[in-house]
């Protein structure tokens, strides 16, 4: 009886270890991920991106995500002051205020688009609401996490 208290000691202790391992992507300014093509995006009228961020500092028109220039062009870039963040898809451009994505800390970033209703979300929070048409214009071009 007294190993298997003992046994029963040493396996907990074992399973209470928390694994703590950040395997996060962590961009140095002029660094990125390229995704390849992703067709499904093209001319898509419900989708939902989503990303976390945590930069480090604030730099106006990096590219926290995108796809293509122009009229192709679909991405989510830092804005032009801390908290302000801008979203593109095609000739459409809407500025999102979102005070809770600031240098130094983790934000999560939802954009929901459901046959061009915009509903922009940072940490659960709604920030912005829109009805009009966003429809994901169509591009060749590889979808990329961060700044080339």
């Amino acid at each position: 009886m007294k190993h298997f208290f003992t046994l029963l000691i040493v396996l907990s202790s074992i399973s209470i270890h928390a694994q703590v391992d950040n395997y996060s992507l962590s961009l140095t300014g002029n660094g990125y991920v390229n995704a390849g093509r992703i067709d499904e995006l093209n001319q898509a009228e419900v989708y939902t991106l989503q990303c976390w961020i945590f930069p480090a500092s604030w730099t106006p028109g990096a590219a926290i995500i995108s796809r293509g220039t122009g009229d192709e062009e679909v991405s989510l870039r830092l804005g032009a002051n801390t908290g302000k963040l801008l979203f593109t898809a095609g000739n459409q451009s809407i500025q999102l205020t979102a005070a809770a994505a600031s240098t130094g800390q983790w934000s999560h970033i939802s954009l929901i688009v459901d046959k061009g209703n915009l509903v922009a979300r940072v940490n659960s929070t709604s920030i912005y609401n829109s009805t009009g048409t966003l429809i994901l214009p169509a591009s060749n071009e590889p979808f990329i996490i961060g700044d080339q």
